[in-house]
């Protein structure tokens, strides 16, 4: 016995499966509507390469409105000051302090569910 519960096959099969629901959510959701809900300070105007100015940001204590940056055709978000990244899954886990099924709900507007 190696201490574990599970046999890497099965891990690597529940990854497999969450991230294939976390892809199916994130294809359901338009970025610009979602980031707007969380962040309504944020500026309209992209660059030509999907990315916007998010303002400060919200995972420390920012001073510098440049820092972090959300691409608004995938959904992504960088923050060039603390290294925050992620998808939308991953900035309403870190935002809002919820797991994965929660924030796959908020996401899909199916907080009942």
């Amino acid at each position: 016995m190696n201490g574990t519960y599970t046999t890497g096959s099965v891990c690597e099969e529940l990854d497999s499966s969450v991230g294939s629901i976390r892809q199916r959510v994130l294809r359901q959701v338009n970025p610009v509507y979602f980031y707007k809900s969380q962040l309504p300070g944020m500026p309209d105007t992209k660059f030509k390469s999907g990315w916007v100015s998010g303002g400060l940001c919200p995972f420390h204590d920012d001073t510098r409105p440049t820092s972090f940056r959300i691409n608004l055709d995938h959904g992504g978000y960088k923050c060039h000051a603390c290294g925050a990244s992620g998808d939308m899954v991953k900035f309403l886990m870190e935002f809002k302090g919820v797991n994965f099924l929660t924030a796959k709900r908020i996401l899909l507007r199916r907080e009942d569910s």
